[in-house]
């Protein structure tokens, strides 16, 4: 059954409001939210629950090594 505009409308607030939190905090500490699964896995900041998947979170700690090998 396809979307209806309302869903698609609250799948859109989620979406800008955990962007929000995840732009807004001071330091991600993600923690594995899907222990269960091996792929398409979810992860949560404990910092400002903002979540996120598992491309998004290795790309933020790739970003976080190069940025204090670069100090």
């Amino acid at each position: 059954m396809p979307m209806t505009r309302e869903e698609a409308r609250a799948l859109w607030e989620q979406t800008k409001a955990n962007g929000a939190k995840l732009d807004g905090c001071s330091g991600h500490d993600f923690v594995d939210i899907t222990p269960e699964k091996v792929l398409r896995k979810r992860y949560r900041c404990s910092n400002c629950t903002g979540e996120a998947d598992s491309q998004a979170v290795h790309w933020y700690k790739l970003g976080l090594a190069h940025g204090r090998a670069a100090s």
